[in-house]
């Protein structure tokens, strides 16, 4: 009886998934029992329903946008001045005193000094400084005093401590009509022979200094110290003027 039932099960399921499911009950003759199938519980959990799409769908790849392309850096060019630069000394410029009364030209000549045991850096200004000439003196002993560790002690005029006038000063050359003037920077002193060893050896870095100090005034003219017959105070590296055309406007003249 047990060996009939599980065929008939079988049978049953097989029936299922070729023909529609139907309500089908087997029986014996006789005394025997009924089985009762009820092929819809059957039909429920093998019929496969033709709507039913088995087929493995295979995600598509996300399309992912164009990332933005990265904002390119602004190029860092490196600082531009107008400055100019003559290898000549006063007496060798024919203009010299147009331009050193001019409000639209400055003049400033690249002396040293020769009177200090101990450098005491120093500007002479002209005796009508513009407010940006002043504040150009001002950046020009800051800078010294950064890269070199010079303080200035001497002289304290009306702009500060290391800058006067020419009239404060009480020398310094001056135009023939008196109402302008060459601006003298005087940053060593060549009695300092340790000190003045060390500008004479960073000629570049002064360049930089005075073209980030005075070089950034419009109309900025650099010469050499002095005239030809008076050169100026000697050193352990030549005269003033001698000096500035061999160190220092060469090097002036690389940051043009």
């Amino acid at each position: 009886m047990q060996r009939l039932t599980i065929a008939i099960v079988l049978l049953q399921v097989l029936f299922c998934t070729i023909i529609p499911a139907q309500e089908v009950y087997i029986s014996q003759e006789h005394d025997e029992e009924f089985i009762f199938l009820e092929p819809s519980r059957i039909e429920a959990s093998f019929t496969i329903r033709e709507s039913q799409n088995f087929l493995l769908s295979v995600p598509q790849p996300k399309v992912i946008p164009d990332l933005p392309q990265p904002k390119q850096l602004p190029q860092v060019k490196p600082p531009s001045y107008s400055f100019k630069v003559y290898a000549k000394s006063r007496d060798q410029i024919s203009s010299i005193n147009t331009l050193c009364e001019s409000q639209k030209t400055w003049v400033v000549a690249l002396d040293f000094n020769r009177y200090f045991r101990k450098t005491s850096p120093m500007v002479i200004l002209r005796n009508n400084p513009s407010p940006e000439m002043v504040a150009a003196a001002r950046r020009y002993l800051d800078l010294i005093e950064k890269h070199y560790g010079l303080k200035r002690f001497y002289g304290k005029g009306r702009y500060g401590a290391g800058i006067k006038t020419r009239s404060e000063h009480g020398a310094g050359w001056r135009t023939p009509s008196r109402k302008g003037g060459v601006t003298h920077v005087e940053g060593f002193d060549a009695r300092d022979t340790s000190t003045f060893s060390k500008f004479r050896n960073t000629q570049e870095l002064y360049a930089k200094i005075l073209a980030d100090s005075f070089g950034r005034v419009p109309g900025m003219i650099f010469i050499a110290p002095h005239t030809k017959r008076s050169p100026g105070a000697n050193s352990q590296y030549g005269y003033e003027r001698t000096f500035a055309l061999k160190y220092t406007i060469p090097q002036l003249q690389k940051l043009q």
